[in-house]
């Protein structure tokens, strides 16, 4: 299954999941032909947006320190 797309790994591995569907392999071909799959799904659509959500948070993060800064100076005007 190598160079497959994620939509062609979905739809194989559901095709795989089928109940009551004879299976010409052994259920334990199956289960790990199915983990495969899923691993390689999981490889191709999730990680790559962990990566953006991670940079979304440093971003974040940097913005919050920044408001932070700016409250803790309006604090301390607002207390002399």
């Amino acid at each position: 299954m190598k160079g497959c797309s994620a939509s062609v790994l979905v739809e194989k591995s559901l095709t795989m999941m089928v109940p009551g569907q004879k299976s010409k392999n052994n259920h334990q071909g199956d289960v790990l032909e199915a983990t495969e799959t899923v691993w390689k799904i999981f490889q191709e659509m999730i990680v790559p947006e962990l990566g953006k959500i991670r940079e979304e948070n440093q971003k974040i993060v940097a913005a919050l320190e920044l408001t932070n800064k700016s409250l803790d100076d309006i604090k301390a005007h607002l207390a002399d």
